[in-house]
């Protein structure tokens, strides 16, 4: 008898009903599952002696826990069934702000970044104050963000600053280099990039060099900064920087200071070397009227010696080139630039040669590079910091300069920086814009300053009234009990001579006052 000794088929791995299959078709329901999920179930096989492959899924009819508030935070439940109810589930708890830059409610608690307590005091988010004008950040949750925060007037901050003293070029502000051009055969060409330490002065040196030859060639070297000034801010850009060649090297040396996306246009033509003119994402702040040589091109004449020049580029798109320090002397050069492409300072240089001229020998030394960002809270492009010292105000435009001066009205634009009286405050929001007032006193807040305000009781006339009130304060200074401060009209703390020849001066006179 074959089944002799057959019993019910059990998980063993033995053909226990002794009919050929081993743990045939044995199954048996499982539970899973907690809090919400409890009492969920399923089922098991056997296979080979084991029981596995459960259906049973602990997580079916979960909803997520939370965010702190929420009503699955407060109702007893484990809703999303791991094990943890209400607010011992950190779904449900109020974890720190793990990041106070980035625009996101980390811990799901309706405060963002510097607006949440958790980063008070933390890098960029000390209350009460834009810690940083130039990061694109809101640091003190006002609503403000930089430039347009009212902490910030004034503010200017350093974006490239390098002066070329350790001999090692910093990759991380200049991308260098240079190639040669030999198409027509000829001699060897090269160029090189070099960061030189010198005792008095380090700078950048950028060479290229070659021999006599009957053919056209040459070669092209140039550096440029690696921060792109198409961020929305205003710049100025100061630098030294010295075009040179040997004495004997008169043919085509051309040197070419550019804003530039950094494409370099491809070769296709030797004289191309030498007519490096604008071009889509390039724009050329220096160059020579010559219909045939670009760039600034010396040919049978001396080379200039060290230029210390400057760079004014501002956030619609207008670059400007100076030949002195802080947008001062005569404006060389004039471009509007690309928005759509980045906006790179570029140096460049190039020289060659061809039958019946010298060896080519040429280079461009670039020293004490610095961009500063400075704001313009009135946005009528002169900087709140135009002379970029970092204290705004201090050297105020005067005599009609607009360059390498401060605003003289901050908050109010004016182009001309027109200042009448020469006071530092211009005119437009000057309170006695025809009188010198620097200080701008003004007591009774009636929006003319002491200086030319006699109307004692803003009536709108100088007349007997005002006459009996300056009577009264005649003699006072501001230790009195009875001092009037408004009759105090040169703000010296005492009324008295220069005061009453102030007064008669305005005598008669009525609003506005000047």
């Amino acid at each position: 008898n074959p089944f002799a000794g057959a019993t019910p088929e059990v998980c063993d791995n033995i053909d226990n009903d002794c009919d050929g299959p081993v743990d045939e078709n044995l199954t048996q329901q499982t539970t899973c599952g907690v809090g919400a999920c409890s009492g969920n179930t399923g089922a098991e096989t056997c296979t080979a002696g084991s029981w596995g492959n459960d259906t049973c899924n602990p997580f079916a009819g979960a909803i997520t826990e939370g965010p702190f508030n929420d009503p699955t935070c407060s109702d007893t439940e484990d809703n999303d069934c791991d094990g943890f109810t209400d607010t011992d589930d950190n779904d449900c708890m109020i974890l720190p702000e793990t990041n106070c830059s980035d625009g996101i409610d980390n811990d799901n608690d309706g405060l963002t970044d510097c607006a949440d307590q958790d980063c008070d005091g933390i890098l960029g988010c000390e209350y009460g104050t834009e810690l940083s004008c130039f990061d694109g950040f809101d640091n003190d949750a006002d609503s403000l963000t930089d430039c347009a925060d009212p902490d910030c007037t004034g503010a200017s901050d350093f974006s490239v600053f390098d002066q070329f003293e350790d001999g090692i070029i910093d990759t991380n502000l200049w991308t260098v280099g240079g190639r040669t051009f030999d198409a027509f055969g000829g001699g060897a060409w090269n160029y090189e990039n070099v960061e030189i330490v010198d005792a008095t002065d380090g700078y950048l040196y950028n060479h290229v060099w070659g021999t006599v030859s009957g053919l056209t060639y040459g070669a092209e070297s140039w550096l440029r900064t690696n921060y792109d000034f198409n961020d929305g801010k205003y710049h100025t850009i100061n630098f030294t920087w010295e075009p040179n060649f040997a004495g004997t090297d008169y043919h085509v040396n051309a040197f070419y200071i550019q804003i530039t996306d950094a494409y370099l246009i491809a070769h296709s033509d030797h004289n191309l070397f030498w007519q490096q003119s604008n071009y889509i994402g390039t724009s050329d702040l220096l160059w020579d009227t010559n219909s045939t040589w670009k760039g600034w091109v010396f040919e049978n004449e001396a080379a200039p010696g060290k230029l210390n020049w400057s760079i004014t580029i501002n956030p619609s798109g207008l670059a400007r080139l100076y030949d002195a320090p802080d947008a001062s002397g005569q404006l060389i050069g004039e471009e509007p630039l690309e928005l759509p492409y980045p906006w790179y300072i570029r140096f460049m240089m190039s020289d060659g040669t061809s039958s019946g001229f010298p060896a080519g020998d040429a280079w461009l030394n670039l020293y004490n590079f610095s961009a500063f960002n400075s704001c313009d809270t009135d946005n009528d492009g002169i900087l709140d910091d135009g002379d970029g010292n970092g204290i705004s105000g201090d050297n105020p435009c005067i005599g009609g300069n607009t360059a390498t001066c401060d605003d003289n009205c901050i908050d109010t634009p004016n182009t001309d920086q027109a200042d009448m009286d020469s006071d530092g405050i211009g005119n437009l929001c000057d309170n006695c814009s025809q009188t010198l007032n620097p200080g701008q006193q003004d007591t009774d807040n009636d929006g003319y300053g002491n200086i030319c305000d006699a109307d004692l009781d803003n009536d709108g006339v100088v007349g007997f009234n005002d006459y009996n009130l300056f009577g009264n304060a005649w003699g006072t200074d501001n230790t009195k009990p009875d001092w009037n401060p408004d009759a105090d009209f040169d703000s010296d703390g005492v009324v008295g001579f220069n005061d009453y020849n102030i007064f008669g001066i305005r005598w008669g006179t009525s609003a506005p006052w000047y």
